[in-house]
């Protein structure tokens, strides 16, 4: 009963009230058709009618005797792993999770087609699980997992094990300083190439300052993608667009937003830097 009523009250407060309030004074906003459906369908992190298809969708939930951990069998039968401690309900919403975010229709979809990765040098910087370096691993000639959480690492190696001789797992902060904990792109590509890379960067807040760190980068790299999130900080679209403004990239902020502390945000910049376009 009090969980009925809570739903309620987040319907009201984050459908009710906004989708009216949009339709009286911004009748045109794009924000307007997720407001209806909070209204119409009650509070969820997840607004998009696709996204029933994955809520609904079942999940196998194996387990591998040999290492202890539970998996899930991703594309082409590649196995991505969850940490020791997770139980099966949650890695199945987890999973799900993942899916929705990663539907070419979802304004968090890093790409639009992995044919991107291809020939690149994945820097995946808060690789958590590892999705997106698993969707890449065949088609990238190389990639970097930068993960500091040790719920994480164990089950990275699981599931990266079959390719680690094109996989990396860099267990450090990527920020704008070095030390122990931390470390600059800078400075960590000081001594590789810096060409055709591609920057999946998604670390809760901390965007900014991978970027901070990043100065010489997108100076000197040739061919460089990215994917970059702009939803964990208010601030994050305006400061990271103008950051890649400064930087002459060539950049767009994928259509549609993401439900984050209730609010609707813009979720991801998809771009490019192109050294020799933009002398």
């Amino acid at each position: 009963m009090a969980a009925s009523i809570i739903n309620e009250i987040k319907r009201f407060l984050y459908g009710t009230i906004p989708c009216v309030y949009t339709k009286l004074f911004d009748p045109s906003s794009p924000k307007l058709p997720y407001y209806r459906f909070q209204r119409k369908y009650g509070y969820t992190h997840y607004p998009y009618d696709f996204a029933y298809k994955y809520i609904k969708t079942s999940i196998e939930v194996k387990i591998d005797e040999k290492v202890g951990l539970y998996y899930v069998l991703h594309r082409n039968n590649r196995k991505l792993y969850f940490p020791r401690h997770y139980p099966i309900d949650k890695i199945e919403k987890n999973y799900k999770a993942l899916l929705i975010e990663q539907d070419k229709k979802h304004a968090h979809c890093y790409v639009d087609s992995l044919q991107e990765f291809r020939g690149k040098t994945v820097l995946d910087i808060g690789s958590a699980e590892g999705l997106t370096s698993l969707e890449a691993i065949e088609l990238a000639d190389f990639i970097y997992l930068f993960e500091c959480d040790s719920n994480w690492i164990e089950a990275l190696c699981a599931t990266f094990e079959p390719w680690s001789h094109k996989t990396m797992i860099i267990r450090k902060f990527v920020s704008e300083r070095n030390d122990e904990c931390h470390v600059t792109l800078d400075d960590f590509l000081k001594d590789k190439p810096k060409d055709n890379l591609f920057l999946k960067i998604d670390v809760e807040g901390a965007e900014q300052k991978v970027l901070a760190g990043a100065e010489k980068l997108f100076e000197e790299a040739k061919n460089l993608d990215f994917a970059i999130c702009t939803y964990h900080r208010k601030d994050d679209k305006s400061e990271i667009s103008s950051y890649l403004d400064r930087h002459k990239c060539n950049f767009f902020h994928r259509d549609g937003y993401f439900f984050v502390k209730h609010k609707l945000r813009s979720a991801i910049v998809r771009g490019s830097r192109n050294k020799l376009a933009n002398k």
